[in-house]
């Protein structure tokens, strides 16, 4: 993105999920705000309006019925290359607990969470593509008796 553009981006997230059962996530208006800054640089904004809607099966307690509003998220995002063919970027995004509901059936983990992310893209032709994004997720939090814990994922 050029320095000194700004986009806004909105979109819609249904996801299905089954085991033994079926669960739907819906998630709209998914909110984000771009702004290009120099060096093929830019920085993200994400505001907390992206409302999630759970419904279906709890698949085992995993995905409970909910309904609420995510976290807001603030990333810098570095486009590696940028050719016709392919581009690629690395990106450093922070979530902010603004969301509800809290807990671990809910939208929000009540902490800041963060994730180095790593993405490509590949034009197949003039019409189809090909993107792929690896992600190492770091989400701190506490233990029962208070004391700070961090989750990695991928373990």
């Amino acid at each position: 993105m050029p320095a000194g553009e700004v986009v806004l981006e909105a979109g819609y997230r249904n996801q299905v999920t089954t085991a033994s059962g079926t669960s739907w996530l819906t998630t709209y208006p998914n909110p984000v705000v771009r702004f290009g800054i120099a060096g093929a640089n830019e920085i993200l904004f994400l505001p907390p309006l992206a409302y999630s809607f759970r419904t279906g099966a709890d698949l085992g307690g995993t995905f409970l019925p909910a309904a609420g509003i995510q976290d807001a998220g603030v990333a810098f995002k570095h486009s590696l290359r940028d050719h016709p063919w392919m581009q690629d970027a690395l990106e450093v995004f922070v979530t902010l607990p603004t969301g509800y509901p809290a807990g671990a059936y809910g939208f929000t983990f009540s902490v800041p969470t963060y994730l180095l992310g790593y993405s490509a893209s590949f034009s197949l032709n003039d019409r189809v593509g090909l993107t792929t994004t690896q992600t190492f997720n770091l989400n701190a939090g506490t233990t029962g008796s208070g004391a700070p814990i961090f989750r990695t994922s991928p373990p």
